[in-house]
């Protein structure tokens, strides 16, 4: 496209598709590199261009986990070869329970004064959801049935296995989307007709006999009668001839069928807790169908914390698999859920030993942990005052092999090449001395070297932390227990520096060690905060004595075996707590299995919770602390930030006001969840204040309703592979061809997920805070943060979260939640029923959005409320996005920058009017100095972005026009273009100019604004009639630029009137109210930029009309 450009040399507005020509370095945000302390590797803004797939990324993995579930089953392999494609192009977004249906009956019912209707199936879960989640669990037990002596092993072959799985994925045909209403109550020849359709539209053709066609149509009847009776409370109808059904398959055969097709749809309807497993229909169906070998149990937790939730699950899962042996299976995993997972297991399986659970949890975690903070030291950090580690070390490693650690972590923090202080604690200590602090008979000068400080800060680390901290803990227990001996003497900077052969020096470093005490006798301020000169100074003489040395690893090695010589018969005389009692309490609390309450009862739980807080709020002496981020009655500390993501010292309501302690305290439990997200989640070492400022925002993926070990075993690739937190060019012309045609439709956001999901995630490039859990090991509960760039706004750090919210429903069939939260909102998807849940977010989505809460059908459809029609939201955020980018985007010194702190003006101001579109279409043209727009550019805005913020206008493609309802914002602009249109054009007829396409716009507004109050009504429209008039006339003579389009003037005259008539009663008077201001301000300029650009459009089609007659006639 050609173009004449007049561009800043300090900033240049970036047009739709100019990113593409873009170097990646310039495309990279300048300061990605937004944690680099932390994560040494830059990110590049995603601009992956992918080559169009035939095949989803979403459904390779899928395919791949049903064939990892189901090895060597060439029945499920053809099901994920030939109908799931078909399946999830067809089923997902697609309502079959809760959704607007629900929504309707409810408000129906409020309005007559009901109460709401039974909740059971109020829960929006898809079709596709609905159909996988009975269809993967139901052939996993027909494959357990068919090893045991069960009517299934008689009589269920390969072909009836296919029957069975297609009368299954059939049984809901109602709920297709593209069948009659009703259809329910149709004929059985209609019946037959729609089945028929369907089995073709979805590929079961092919599933049911791979080699024959039409093979399924000998099966017509029996397909129905599976159909109808996935329900048994409806349908059913054996007595076929009288039905008018006539199956192929044999009576008892057919009737295992429906058994099988029951069990499945029952499943994918009554399981959405743990619980449920004990419903009595299921409980019978599996009785029925195994003869009493087989029955359904569970395990269940009664909180969700995030990724201890995960650790207790799997937990319990080892402790039900643990007891299969290789001839017998008795327990296998057969749903999953956040707060649980439900088992298939024999009926003489071995009881579930509850006293060995808690022990397992405390070893699961040890298994998972202690080999991730040996490697990357999570939690070590270091300030002013020297090294620093989290407390959680002490669970993980005992005193000795916390300090190997702890040295590998001061190795890697004070890399070679690091700068040194060494320099400034000499300069120090000299001035100390100089005080006379320190004698004046000791040499303390030293230069910078970063062995020093190594060895020091080590040395301290090891001294005064760790074997402190170890101290403080026996003398803890010596308070409770008299009778333990005294602690010995242990002086760990005395013990080295005997070791390394420098006792001369004690003299000095016991002066050091004194510093602060001679301070206060001489009356000197200042103190050595925390410094730990002692061990610089002894670093320093050791290095002096011993030159050479490049790597002070050996050294410390072996100062670390020296002291374990001392430090071993000291621990041995003390049997000290290890810590994870807290922990196994709760795992007897939360936990719960058949027929066995958790050991507490939550009355007394409250009670306890209530009392902490209570003591909590308590002045002066008993005041106890409690947990800022639960009321769990547990042990309560004082958080560090070196073991916490958030910052310590914050308000909070669990503290007292007017206290001078700002910390959080937080609870054993809590700091569990804490420490597990350092260790399993964390990509960076950022901790504390520095990960809050990163404004991570939480997603939160809850099934609907459960997880079977084929869509869990999907999720977790997926999400593993989650690696985009932006929303960037690639995204969003994903959406908009560079041909400058937009696609919102439902198969193209369920495309997208190549740009959201990678196979493989190049080593440092993940950015996204999520689990890193053994792939051989099932998550039961999905979460993930996203950060926004560096230094970017709480508005910027939304951005991506809120859309990937209403996304990742569409793409990987699961109910969102975003919140800043840490916490997890709900225990499972069964405490919120809508799909889609937007938790305090910031006003600039609240406003695009409409609301917080979101059914299924409501992210590409949008609602009705009140007697109001909203739009769908995951349209308005991509058209939103879009032309913020677009226009909002720039191109500066320092790179490309999103700008997405303009993003709220954008968002208040489509909250006004969805007219803006037009109003930033025009802002775009005048940042790109544009002598002429094309075309395309203008039907992007008014056929594809428009109607997303504006329910009542839609887009004809066929008729390439945009219908509109009378409630539409673009009735006026739309009216008044074709009023005055009929009698005047611009002069040009190809991209003329605004004002020329304007002028009786333009004329019309002047006039009211400088006519007399006086006038109104009839009058007014006749004094704007004479002026437009008075136009014409200049246009008919020549004398102005236009086309006059009636040679009779009469005719003429009466267009004007209505087009006068038109402009002064419906939008001056009936519109602005006779409001002059609004006519002079931003309402006239929305009327002003639509009407321009409706202008053009109808422009366009009368252009391309005439050069169309004009090819005919040259023909």
């Amino acid at each position: 496209m050609a173009r004449k450009r007049q561009e800043s040399e300090e900033n240049k507005q970036l047009t739709l598709f100019d990113v593409e020509n873009m170097n990646l370095e310039q495309l990279d945000d300048a300061d990605d590199d937004w944690l680099e302390e932390d994560l040494e590797s830059d990110f590049e803004i995603s601009d992956r261009t992918l080559k169009p797939q035939q095949e989803l990324l979403t459904l390779k993995l899928l395919r791949e986990a049903i064939r990892t579930q189901n090895p060597d089953d060439l029945v499920m392999s053809d099901f994920a070869e030939y109908v799931l494609p078909n399946l999830l192009r067809v089923a997902i977004g697609v309502t079959a329970k809760g959704g607007k249906f629900f929504d309707e009956i409810d408000r129906k019912r409020q309005a007559e004064g009901k109460t709401r209707v039974r909740r059971d199936n109020a829960g929006d879960q898809s079709l596709n959801t609905h159909l996988l989640n009975g269809l993967f669990p139901a052939n996993l037990i027909e494959q357990r049935l068919a090893k045991l002596n069960t009517t299934v092993r008689r009589e269920v072959r390969e072909r009836e296995r296919r029957l069975v799985i297609a009368g299954f994925i059939l049984h809901d045909f109602e709920k297709f989307p593209d069948v009659p209403d009703d259809c329910r109550k149709f004929t059985i020849e209609q019946h037959r007709q729609i089945i028929d359709e369907k089995i073709r539209q979805l590929g079961l053709d092919r599933f049911i006999n791979p080699d024959d066609l039409t093979n399924y149509r000998e099966y017509i009847d029996d397909l129905l009668c599976l159909a109808y009776n996935a329900q048994r409370q409806r349908d059913t109808n054996w007595n076929f001839s009288e039905f008018g059904l006539s199956p192929t398959l044999r009576d008892r055969t057919l009737r295992c069928l429906c058994d099988l097709t029951c069990l499945a749809d029952s499943l994918a309807s009554i399981i959405k807790h743990p619980q449920d497993a004990e419903r009595t229909k299921l409980k019978d169906l599996i009785h029925d169908l195994s003869d009493g070998q087989l029955k359904f149990t569970y395990h269940s937790i009664s909180e969700n914390r995030g990724v201890l939730t995960n650790v207790v699950n799997n937990a319990l899962m080892e402790a039900h698999t643990s007891l299969n042996t290789d001839d017998v299976t008795y327990y296998e995993p057969l749903l999953y859920l956040p707060t649980g997972v439900i088992y298939l297991a024999r009926r003489d399986a071995p009881a579930i030993a509850s006293i060995d659970l808690p022990e397992r949890v405390v070893n699961k975690i040890k298994d998972l942990c202690a080999g991730q903070l040996r490697r990357r030291q999570t939690g070590f950090g270091r300030d002013g005052k020297g090294m620093k580690y989290a407390e959680y070390y002490g669970l993980f490693f005992d005193t000795i092999g916390l300090m190997q650690v702890a040295l590998d972590a001061t190795l890697r923090i004070l890399k070679t090449g690091k700068s040194s202080v060494a320099k400034d604690r000499s300069d120090n200590l000299i001035k100390f001395q100089k005080q006379d602090v320190l004698s004046a008979d000791f040499e303390f000068g030293f230069n910078e070297d970063i062995r020093i400080d190594q060895i020091a800060e080590f040395g301290d680390l090891i001294s005064r932390k760790i074997w402190n901290d170890q101290i403080d803990k026996i003398e803890y227990e010596r308070k409770k227990n008299k009778d333990l001996p005294k602690i010995p003497h242990l002086d760990v900077v005395e013990e080295v520096a005997k070791f390394w052969n420098l006792e001369k020096y004690l003299p000095a470093i016991r002066e050091i060690q004194r510093i602060n005490e001679k301070l206060k006798e001489l009356k000197l301020k200042g103190n050595t905060g925390g410094v730990p000169y002692e061990w610089y100074y002894l670093a320093a003489k050791y290095l002096e004595h011993n030159p050479g040395i490049e790597d002070v690893r050996e050294i410390c090695e072996e100062a670390i075996a020296h002291i374990s010589q001392s430090i071993k018969p000291i621990v041995s005389q003390y049997q000290l707590p290890d810590g994870w009692d807290d922990l196994r309490l709760w795992v007897t609390r939360v936990v719960m299995l058949p027929g066995k309450a958790s050991s507490t009862d939550s009355t007394e739980v409250f009670l306890d919770e209530l009392e902490s807080y209570q003591l909590a709020k308590k002045p002066g002496r008993g005041r106890q602390l409690i947990c800022s981020i639960s009321h769990s009655p547990y042990t309560v500390t004082e958080q560090m930030e070196s073991a916490v993501l958030f910052t310590p010292q914050v308000y909070t309501n669990k503290q007292m006001l007017g206290g001078s302690n700002a910390k959080r305290n937080i609870s054993s439990i809590a700091g569990l969840e804490m420490m597990l997200r350092q260790i399993l989640m964390n990509q960076t070492q950022a901790v504390g204040k520095k990960f809050e400022d990163g404004k991570y925002r939480y997603l939160y993926f809850y099934p609907t309703y459960y997880f079977t070990p084929e869509t869990n075993n999907f999720l977790q690739k997926a999400y593993f592979g989650i690696a985009q937190t932006r929303f960037d060019t690639s995204i969003r012309n994903h959406f908009i061809s560079k041909d400058l045609q937009a696609d919102l439709g439902r198969e193209k956001y369920q495309s997208v997920d190549a740009f959201l999901i990678s196979e493989h995630i190049e080593p440092g490039k993940d950015r996204t805070f999520k689990l890193s859990y053994p792939e051989d090991q099932p998550l039961t509960f999905y979460f993930m943060a996203l950060p926004p760039r560096k230094d970017g706004t709480d508005t910027e750090s939304w951005v991506m979260p809120s859309w990937l919210a209403f996304a990742f429903p569409m793409i990987l069939d699961v109910k969102t939640v975003v919140s800043e939260s840490p916490i997890p909102p709900f225990n499972d998807g069964a405490e919120f029923e809508e799909s889609v849940f937007l938790d305090s977010a910031p006003q600039a989505f609240r406003v695009l959005t409409k609301r917080d809460r979101f059914r299924l059908d409501y992210i590409l459809e949008g609602w009705e409320e009140n007697g109001k029609s909203y739009p769908a939201p995951l349209n308005v955020l991509t058209a939103a996005y879009a032309i913020h980018l677009d226009v909002n985007a720039r191109q500066g010194k320092s790179g490309y920058d999103s700008n997405w702190g303009k993003f709220t003006e954008l968002a208040k101001d489509f909250e006004t009017s969805s007219l803006y579109v037009f109003a930033y279409l025009n802002a775009w043209v005048r940042n790109q100095k544009v002598d002429a727009i094309r075309i395309e550019k203008v039907k992007l805005y008014a056929y594809h972005f428009y109607p997303c913020f504006d329910p009542y206008a839609k887009f004809n493609p066929e008729q390439e026009e945009l219908i509109v309802g009378e409630e539409s914002s673009l009735n006026h602009p739309k009216k008044l273009t074709e009023l005055y249109r009929l009698f005047y054009r611009a002069n040009k007829r190809y991209n003329p100019k605004a004002n020329a396409v304007l002028k009786p716009i333009d004329i019309a507004a002047k006039t009211i604004l400088e006519a007399d109050q006086s006038f109104q009504g009839e009058a007014l429209v006749l004094a704007v009639a004479a002026e437009v008039f008075k136009l014409m006339d200049r246009v008919h003579a020549s004398t102005a630029e236009g086309r006059w389009m009636f040679s009779k003037r009469e005719e003429e005259r009466e267009a004007i009137l209505d087009f006068a008539r038109y402009f002064v009663i419906e939008v001056f008077e009936e519109s602005f109210g006779c409001d002059r201001a609004r006519l002079a301000g931003r309402q006239i300029n929305l009327i002003r930029d639509t009407c321009e650009f409706l202008y053009r459009l109808e422009d366009d089609k009368e252009n391309r009309a005439r050069n169309d007659n004009n090819t005919d006639d040259a023909d």
